[in-house]
């Protein structure tokens, strides 16, 4: 809104619209102040003067910014880090040899595992809308092609979001372990995992509709030096009150006066206001310009993957409360239960850089000025 007061100021002035300034302003675009989403021209005077000067000097140009959204133009993603989790066990169990000789036992161990993604961001912004927009990208995995990934996300005012709607594998495991006369052997079932990190900078742009709002001038008559230049009100003595939005639903502001006044749309007669005001065409280009509107957010991807079962033998102690174990020794043994693969509270976060993006905006800003005149309006 900082930006574009000054240029939408002028534009209302040219295009016709009448005190395009506060009572306390020289310039056009002088003494506006903010209401919510709305620049209004101050009427407030100085004290003790308690009547201004001018025709409808009371009623100013108001500047209304409406339809809030935000859209992601492009994401640049950064380089990947793949580095290894610390595994984390998911079954325990001890195996028992109450015989008097040595006994060999195969354990076999199968789990479903389910990847993950967590999507963490590192800006911020101060409007309050919500985003929801989908992120895509490819992950490699051991001994595979490189798979594609597509899945959405809400920017909100948490700073992270999870998305575990990924894909599952079955991993599987047998091991043979030979436990010496009456003793037993602790086995511990440990998933490996494998996070991809992979950072990215998107660039989003501001979505809004502007209404001018206020009434057009008389200026002299049609043909006089600051009449409006509305197709039905140019030169009215009525000085009608015309509040007009650029943009809707599906066109933001920027882009419907690129449109319109490269068009010639109606209800403005372009052409004949840019001869009147050749400058207009700089605020117009500046207005138009979409890298203003723009801003950067970074953030980051995890996905954590389970890639492999091992299992851990030790020596337990074989008590006299130990109950012998009477199943076949190679008995397969099948997890129900899904475990999703996530970063623990012992891994470390990875370090990771994020694109370099530059927005350009360069555009010198030039402060042009116009005197009113009282009695044009």
């Amino acid at each position: 809104m900082d930006t574009t007061l000054f240029n939408l100021a002028n534009l209302a002035h040219k295009l016709g619209y009448g005190w395009c300034l506060g009572t306390k302003g020289v310039n056009i675009g002088d003494d506006f102040y903010r209401s919510g989403d709305s620049w209004i021209a101050d009427s407030r005077l100085f004290w003790p003067n308690s009547l201004c000067d001018g025709y409808m000097c009371n009623e100013r140009l108001a500047i209304d910014y409406t339809g809030w959204t935000l859209a992601v133009k492009e994401i640049i993603y950064g380089e990947s880090v793949i580095d290894e989790l610390q595994p984390e066990a998911v079954h325990t169990g001890v195996e028992y040899n109450h015989r008097n000789e040595s006994s060999s036992k195969t354990f076999e161990y199968s789990r479903t595992v389910t990847e993950t993604i967590e999507h963490s961001r590192t800006s911020s912004w101060r409007l309050s809308n919500e985003m929801s927009f989908s992120l895509e990208f490819g992950i490699k995995k051991l001994g595979q092609a490189s798979v594609t990934y597509r899945t959405a996300f809400d920017y909100s005012s948490s700073s992270t979001d999870s998305n575990s709607q990924m894909r599952s594998d079955t991993l599987r495991t047998s091991t043979t372990l030979t436990i010496p006369s009456r003793s037993a052997a602790k086995y511990t079932v440990m998933v490996g995992k494998t996070r991809t990190t992979i950072p990215y900078t998107a660039v989003i742009i501001a979505k809004f509709n502007v209404t001018l709002t206020g009434f057009l001038r008389w200026g002299g008559g049609f043909g006089g030096s600051s009449t409006n230049y509305h197709y039905e009100h140019r030169g009215s003595h009525d000085r009608p009150s015309v509040p007009y939005t650029f943009g809707d639903q599906s066109e933001p502001f920027y882009t419907a006066l690129k449109r319109e006044s490269e068009s010639q749309a109606t209800p403005w007669l372009w052409n004949e206001m840019t001869n009147r005001y050749p400058s207009v065409r700089h605020e117009i280009s500046r207005l138009t310009d979409e890298s203003q509107y723009q801003f950067t957010l970074n953030g980051k991807l995890e996905h954590v993957a389970g890639n492999k079962i091992d299992v851990i033998w030790e020596n337990a102690r074989l008590n006299r409360r130990s109950v012998p174990d009477e199943s076949d020794p190679s008995t397969p043994y099948f997890d129900n239960s899904t475990f999703f693969a996530k970063v623990g509270p012992n891994d470390k976060p990875v370090d990771v850089k994020y694109p370099e993006v530059i927005l350009v905006n360069a555009e010198p800003f030039i402060l042009e000025t116009f005197p009113v005149k009282p009695e044009s309006n």
